[in-house]
């Protein structure tokens, strides 16, 4: 696991400039990461996924970044819409009351805070494991990950998502470092594929292949 500061080819796109994304309820803030993620994708006909939307924050970043930086692909949202345990949690300071009365909420708050970006996108209500069967192995250009936060979980995602990546240029991405559970399926994940992790960004990671190192040398 090696830390970097990305050098200059890290930012050669031009940051976003509208700020729709930033009035989507949501804990998003990772703006350098999806930056990264943009600045190695192939600009025209790129997949993008992202596992675990809530109510559209990052996807919407994400697409409106790459509508400004002219790139062309296709980007998928996929979330279950049911929210998860700590968004029925009374105790919790992410509980969701209006679940309790309406399981589609997240899905109906979802659709309305991406309208902007709906000709964009498309969206996949799915759990994440079976959702990954739609998707042809080394298919995937970039991969943000942010579904569930608990170690069999994000393990079994890593899994399944991880044949369907491109291997040459390996992008998986999440958000959620300080997650215990998170963590250790992540490091895990790594050591057993020979992979490294990066963190762009605070709580970030993306894991990649250690040949992809040689574009941070300064």
């Amino acid at each position: 696991m090696i830390p970097l500061t990305f050098n200059k080819k890290t930012n050669k796109k031009k940051p976003v400039t509208k700020n729709n994304w930033q009035l989507i309820p949501g804990w998003f803030s990772s703006t350098s990461t999806i930056h990264y993620i943009l600045s190695e994708l192939p600009e025209d006909g790129y997949c993008y996924v992202e596992v675990g939307t809530y109510m559209g924050r990052s996807l919407s970043f994400f697409t409106e970044a790459s509508l400004t930086h002219g790139m062309k692909g296709k980007i998928y949202g996929i979330d279950t819409f049911d929210g998860s345990t700590e968004h029925r949690d009374p105790n919790n300071q992410s509980y969701i009351p209006e679940l309790e009365t309406n399981p589609d909420y997240l899905y109906e708050q979802y659709l309305k805070f991406t309208q902007p970006i709906k000709p964009h996108i498309q969206t996949i209500r799915k759990a994440s494991v079976e959702a990954s069967q739609q998707f042809e192995d080394n298919s995937i250009d970039g991969l943000y990950l942010d579904a569930a936060h608990d170690y069999d979980n994000v393990l079994a995602d890593l899994k399944a998502w991880y044949p369907k990546m491109k291997k040459e240029k390996l992008l998986l991405a999440g958000d959620d470092w300080k997650w215990p559970g998170v963590r250790m399926a992540v490091i895990n994940f790594a050591q057993e594929n020979g992979l490294c992790i990066l963190f762009p960004q605070s709580n970030n990671y993306i894991i990649t292949n250690y040949g992809h190192l040689e574009n941070y040398r300064t």
